[in-house]
């Protein structure tokens, strides 16, 4: 049914992308975009393994034909979010001050993050990977689960307490399913 629709779907979610770009309008509700981010990050890293531990249900199959969209959405949130950050504190004066790039401060990991979705975004399309060849595509692709672990980390130094604990749960369960995912796919396609 979704691949039927898929075009739409495509469409539709790439004119969302560019009416979140209207938070330039309303800089307060930068304060949600993270948690979009967050969520679609997980649907986009999510849906892969489970797609290969259960390979016929369509749902996961269904999802996968829209990873690239989802991805510029997820991406723009986490710009405007970034963007509108630095500008509601001190600016991008915050950049220059010593404790921004302390290890245990939120931010760095934050920026971070936020850096590692640029060459995952401009190559995010069929003409990176037709000139990239498909081997050094797949690496640069492969800093997603930087930007997560990045993300993460940022969200738990934010928020201590239970928020910190979901994050690690988080994490955890998607490095025990991509596990499951790889053993899934060995036993299906032995050598």
């Amino acid at each position: 049914m979704l691949i039927k629709y898929s075009k739409y779907i495509k469409y539709a979610i790439l004119s969302l992308s560019i009416f979140s770009l209207f938070v330039i309008f309303e800089p307060r509700s930068y304060k949600e975009f993270w948690e979009y981010s967050w969520i679609l990050l997980l649907i986009i890293l999510f849906i892969r393994p489970f797609r290969d531990i259960f390979p016929k249900c369509r749902l996961f199959t269904s999802i996968m034909i829209f990873r690239r969209e989802l991805w510029i959405l997820a991406w723009i949130f986490a710009i405007m979010h970034g963007i509108w950050y630095f500008l509601e504190k001190e600016g991008f004066s915050l950049l220059l001050d010593q404790n921004t790039w302390s290890l245990s401060w939120y931010l760095w990991w934050g920026m971070i993050a936020w850096i590692v979705t640029f060459p995952l975004l401009f190559t995010s399309n069929n003409f990176a990977l037709k000139n990239l060849w498909f081997k050094n595509w797949k690496i640069i692709q492969r800093f997603a689960y930087l930007m997560f672990l990045f993300t993460a980390i940022h969200i738990a130094l934010i928020h201590d307490g239970e928020k910190a604990i979901a994050m690690s749960i988080i994490v955890i369960t998607y490095i025990i399913i991509y596990i499951l995912a790889l053993i899934s796919k060995k036993i299906k396609t032995p050598n």
